[in-house]
């Protein structure tokens, strides 16, 4: 009877630790499932977070370094006439037009707000060189010169940009300024040898405009980029040849022509390295 009784108890105590047991596991199902849900809600949003472009600061600046490689042209005058200090004019074939290569590098400086609008300063240093042929017909005698000619310059372009932050790795450009170019001595190749040509060039401004494409390199911690760009760039020359060259008479008759070789037109691919701030 006694143990009967005994096993009842224990039956019934065995029962009521199953039920609490059982309540306690509903109850902890749910808010695991909700812990779980909100753990996957937060993973969700952080990458939501890293797929977004980091917000743009308000102002940001780049330095860096540039190299180019290009050609450069002046054409041939379109009226061949010519003056002498003694009021005679005349019609002179000496004048071929050049087109040659250009290349150098320099330094690069740009300021950019809100990421889109930037003004970029360069600084390079290059060599502009360009080559003609003249056929030169004298005493019913013909002659073929090559002419070499050109000149190293400092190029000074101020270039107003506007961005477009299509992706955090990469982002087009337009870009259009003036171009301050400050040439050293003109130097001058005459094939065969011949006095009759030489070259100078003063300070001159071109209208330089292009596009770009700006690549950033996957470093962590600095903001490395690379520049890509295309550039072109126009210098008004005068399409009277008297007054795109000058000359040395003797009497009425030209003895000697010096070429401004100020180029009219330049196109250029630029390359290079930079770090943003």
């Amino acid at each position: 009877m006694l143990a009967a009784r005994s096993c009842s108890l224990a039956a019934l105590i065995g029962s009521v630790i199953f039920l609490a047991c059982s309540a306690a596991w509903a109850d902890d199902a749910p808010a695991a499932a909700g812990h779980k849900s909100k753990a996957k809600a937060a993973a969700d949003a952080d990458s939501d977070d890293d797929d977004q472009e980091p917000k743009a600061p308000l102002f940001s600046y780049g330095v860096g370094l540039l190299g180019f490689l290009g050609a450069d042209f002046i054409d041939k005058p379109s009226d061949r006439s010519v003056t002498s200090p003694s009021g005679a004019s005349g019609e002179l074939d000496v004048y071929p037009g050049f087109g040659g290569v250009t290349a150098g590098g320099g330094l690069m400086l740009e300021g950019r707000l809100l990421g889109i609008f930037g003004l970029e300063l360069d600084l390079f240093y290059s060599s502009d060189r360009g080559h003609g042929e003249q056929t030169v017909t004298y005493n019913r005698a013909s002659t073929k010169y090559t002419i070499d000619v050109g000149q190293t310059a400092f190029h000074v372009p101020l270039l107003f940009k506007a961005t477009i932050p299509a992706a955090p790795s990469f982002r087009p450009s337009i870009f259009v300024g003036p171009e301050f170019v400050f040439p050293g001595g003109a130097t001058t190749t005459v094939t065969p040898q011949d006095n009759f040509y030489s070259a100078s060039a003063g300070t001159y401004t071109m209208v330089t405009g292009g596009i770009g494409f700006e690549f950033k390199l996957p470093i962590s911690g600095v903001d490395l980029r690379i520049p890509v760009q295309f550039r072109g760039s126009y210098h008004s020359v005068a399409e009277r040849l008297g007054d795109r060259a000058d000359f040395e008479f003797q009497g009425n008759t030209v003895t000697h022509m010096t070429v401004r070789t100020e180029w009219k037109y330049q196109v250029q691919g630029v390359l290079g390295l930079c770090i943003w701030f």
